[in-house]
């Protein structure tokens, strides 16, 4: 076989591989043969009928399977004998393969950069000194686990501060809905159906609709009422900006928050014997979390680090895998958080930083995948079956129902065990790095 190379860009090659006839007709030879063995031919035993018949009996079958082995044949030549380090298979392109003239495969490849590995033992990290957990910071920890158990009890009253409220509102300018002047902004229109907690605090309420989170308060089921507020001059919807609207609320439901009694029962469902053992607990979990952040900030530094010491052209197949994946996070995300709106895929800030997001991926996984091959760092088995197993768990499904579906599905498992590969290799990096206090740095 010989292969002609040509540069379509630094990371992309055109491969066109050709082949003598006498090469694919040795291969042809052996397929009849393969095939003669298996034949069922009346008025002979299997591997005893011509050449000849057997090509007239499964011609077809014969030129499809030859033209997939001499396809297959090619790309091996290309892995082995065109000393490029292939990246990713962009296309493929041939001609009919016929044994009485040569054969040609076309493949579109991108190969892996070449680049200088950026010095990655000891790099300097800055992280603020976190203070042990305060007596505050448990009682508030503790605080949400009481929350989060709390019940909602329907009352037939007024709502009060801190009642969850279920409720309907429409909110006009004048005479004319705000559901018509800022459709994109339904919150800020109009609501059928939602829940609010009444009378909370601004950083916590219905974001921009004041007026209706206080006005609740005083209400009960059945209840109408009118409110109004003013929009503030630099408000974040130019249409409603300084602007005054009139919001018509109807209350359908008031409930009562009722926090659960620090008692045996709860402690017991917390799996901790008392109020002293529960407060360890959160402590720990604190100081865990407090720790993770630091080590978060430091994975943060010593990326920025290594992609800013060394530049290098990308797979551009890489980069546009990378783009659709992020797009596709993208528009669930959006679809989760607002179902009834179109998600605008062509809007130029969000391409511009989809594109960036990517790029900055594809080059820190080259870049990690190079100091894996260094340091001879390996994903274990062990280590891809926890994953699949946390991933099951993440998924609701048994981790036996997973594996089945990924045997099905080689690139994804590919995909599973990079992603283990960067983050055990970014540990690798950040283990060795040199940590700065903060508050030093910034007196020096």
């Amino acid at each position: 076989m010989n292969i002609a190379i040509q540069d379509i860009s630094d990371t992309r090659k055109s491969l066109t591989i050709s082949f003598p006839p006498k090469e694919i007709q040795e291969e042809e030879r052996s397929l009849v043969d393969e095939f003669s063995k298996q034949a069922q031919i009346p008025g002979y035993r299997p591997g005893k009928a011509p050449p000849d018949l057997i090509r007239n009996h499964y011609g077809k079958r014969i030129d499809k399977e030859l033209e997939r082995k001499m396809i297959s044949k090619a790309y091996e030549s290309v892995q082995k004998d065109s000393k490029l380090d292939i990246f990713a298979l962009v296309n493929m392109e041939n001609e009919t393969v016929n044994p009485d003239q040569e054969g040609t495969v076309t493949f579109t490849v991108d190969i892996k950069p070449t680049f200088e590995v950026p010095e990655y033992e000891g790099i300097r990290t800055e992280v603020a000194q976190e203070e042990a957990s305060s007596e505050s910071e448990i009682d508030t920890a503790i605080d949400s686990i009481l929350n989060q158990r709390a019940e909602y009890n329907v009352v037939e009253r007024a709502a009060e501060k801190g009642d969850y409220v279920k409720l309907s509102y429409e909110g006009k300018i004048g005479d004319q809905p705000i559901a018509d002047i800022a459709p994109d902004h339904a919150i800020y229109g109009r609501q059928s159906m939602t829940w609010e907690e009444a009378g909370v605090e601004e950083e916590r309420g219905l974001p921009g609709v004041r007026a209706v989170v206080e006005g609740i308060v005083g209400m009960q089921a059945s209840d109408k009422k009118s409110v109004s507020m003013d929009f503030a001059k630099d408000f974040e919807v130019s249409a409603l900006a300084g602007k005054t609207a009139t919001y018509e609320i109807e209350v359908l439901e008031v409930r009562e928050k009722k926090l659960p009694e620090l008692d045996e029962a709860f402690f017991k469902s917390l799996k901790v014997e008392n109020l002293d053992a529960l407060k360890e607990q959160v402590r720990k979990d604190i100081d865990y979390r407090k720790e993770q952040k630091k080590i978060e900030a430091q994975k943060a530094q010593v990326i920025d680090h290594i992609l800013d010491k060394v530049d290098f052209p990308l797979p551009l197949s890489a980069v546009e895998h990378e783009k659709r994946q992020l797009l596709t996070e993208h528009v669930r995300y959006e679809k989760q958080r607002a179902p009834d709106q179109e998600v605008d895929t062509e809007n130029t800030e969000l391409v511009e930083k989809i594109e960036k997001t990517a790029s900055k991926r594809i080059k820190l996984q080259l870049i990690l995948d190079k100091i894996a091959e260094l340091e001879t760092i390996e994903v274990e088995d062990k280590e891809l079956q926890n994953a699949i197993f946390h991933q099951a768990f993440a998924m609701q499904i048994s981790p036996q129902d997973l594996v089945k579906k990924l045997r099905k599905d080689p690139e994804r498992v590919a995909a599973i065990k990079s992603q283990l590969l960067m983050n055990k290799t970014l540990k690798f990096i950040v283990d060795q790095a040199v940590v700065a206090p903060l508050e030093e740095n910034i007196q020096s």
